[in-house]
């Protein structure tokens, strides 16, 4: 799911990219655009660009808070830029991101939890070996 919500955000990107591409356009729109190009130059240039924290770190969360400057740019621009859609999209990837995050903790304490049941229990059995023998 948040692999689509990640399409669905790159859909608008790039239909904002199109839109404008040669095109004349008033400076505060330019300084958007340059900000997201540059947002999206630098995730692309990480190692393991699809990791899903240098996802979230160098491309949702940028992207969030550059939408979240000039909200007048937005709404000026609602037809092309979706700042409601974009932004909720932007926001399930990032729940999404910390969901995930949670549940690989959670499980990462579980299997911990498991890890020192099996050794206590070892112990006790080591032990109860050499009593009886």
């Amino acid at each position: 799911m948040r692999n689509k919500s990640i399409g669905e955000t790159y859909k608008i990107i790039n239909t904002l990219q199109y839109t404008f591409h040669g095109e004349t356009i008033p400076q505060k729109l330019a300084s958007y655009c340059n900000a997201l190009q540059d947002i999206l130059k630098t995730h692309q240039k990480k190692d393991d660009n699809t990791n899903p924290k240098v996802v979230n770190d160098y491309l949702i969360l940028p992207i969030s808070e550059l939408n979240n400057k000039d909200f007048d740019l937005l709404k000026e621009y609602m037809s092309v830029l979706n700042p409601v859609i974009f932004n909720s999209l932007l926001s399930e990837n990032i729940l999404r991101y910390e969901n995930q995050k949670n549940l690989i903790e959670s499980n990462r304490k579980y299997f911990t939890h498991l890890n020192e049941s099996f050794l206590i229990t070892f112990n006790k059995w080591k032990f109860t070996y050499r009593a009886l023998f």
